[in-house]
């Protein structure tokens, strides 16, 4: 059964507190009041290059999907290219060499490439709440950019925002949102649109509290989104399983093994499509003369012992 709201209404309605926090974030404020650090917004076109590179890769390598061919305006909305030119302009031509995305942005990336091979629709809500709001916000935040950063009239420093093969950009964001509108994508499918919708605004968030950060300013952490996105397999495992009458359906939604014994839809419980977490930080090994040697372990706690011991004497 198809969405019975527009997908378009679904996913702006279904994030406005995500988009919300996403504004509240202290580098949001400030870059609206013109207050822009120019190294701080460096680092902010390298990430976005990163992103958008990642998605575009992703998009051109689903053009013919049926729920993203009508969405696809690679000549439209690409964004890579320009943010190479604004990146060289803040960090000069070897800009790629000498700088990384920030370690949220490698998660953002990760994620995009996931689902460029495992859930294509997806990637419709990341195109969506990136695109839409460069046609939107993105034009204020380029005057404040100009501004706060004294940059030249001739669009140096801020390409990114400049739409030049969409002359209305309001009849282009109608003309896109109808389009949403019209694709054929079931409840379930909006459902999990929206979920990764709010991800992506969650990440966004996060890299923007990075940035504070690079300025000297903390934020608290960002709550993640409440339910976890996942795979387009484990969307049709629940899709089956609510058709069934299945009480555990939410658990196939999550891509969660159903209880042993309990019917399937035919096929083995998938995994939940969620970022790959970075691993620990390196531990040193145990060199081989510290394992000959485990008696210096023990005179040390008995010396940091004594130490204590000592210590509460004195205080009497």
């Amino acid at each position: 059964e198809d969405c019975a709201d527009g997908l378009a209404k679904k996913l702006k309605e279904g994030t406005a507190d995500a988009h919300k926090a996403a504004e509240s974030v202290h580098f949001v404020k400030e870059f609206i009041k013109c207050r822009v650090d120019q190294q701080i917004y460096a680092q902010f076109v390298v990430n976005l290059y990163h992103i958008y590179q990642a998605l575009e890769e992703a998009l051109d390598a689903n053009a013919e999907h049926p729920l993203i061919e009508s969405l696809h305006f690679p000549d439209e909305l690409e964004r890579a290219e320009t943010l190479k030119l604004d990146a060289e302009y803040y960090l000069g031509s070897n800009w790629q060499q000498e700088t990384l995305p920030s370690k949220v942005t490698r998660e953002y990336v990760q994620r995009l490439q996931q689902l460029k091979k495992e859930a294509p629709e997806l990637l419709i809500p990341h195109a969506y709440t990136r695109y839409l709001g460069d046609l939107s916000g993105g034009q204020l935040l380029k005057k404040a950019a100009i501004r706060g950063m004294k940059l030249p009239a001739d669009g140096s420093g801020v390409h990114f925002y400049n739409f030049r093969r969409i002359p209305d950009t309001m009849v282009f964001k109608n003309m896109y949102r109808a389009r949403m509108d019209s694709l054929h994508a079931d409840s379930a499918t909006a459902d999990r649109m929206v979920e990764e919708a709010n991800y992506a605004f969650f990440l966004n968030t996060r890299i923007f509290q990075e940035l504070d950060s690079l300025a000297g300013f903390e934020a608290n952490p960002v709550p993640p989104p409440v339910t976890a996105p996942a795979s387009s397999e484990a969307a049709k495992a629940y899709s089956a399983a609510k058709a069934a009458g299945c009480p555990f359906a939410s658990l196939a939604a999550q891509g969660l093994p159903l209880p042993e014994g309990h019917p399937s839809s035919g096929e083995t419980s998938v995994e939940p499509l969620q970022p790959k977490e970075e691993s620990a930080p390196h531990q040193p090994p145990v060199t081989p003369q510290a394992a000959k040697m485990p008696w210096l372990q023990i005179t040390g706690a008995v010396a940091v012992l004594g130490l204590i011991v000592a210590l509460r004497a004195r205080s009497k």
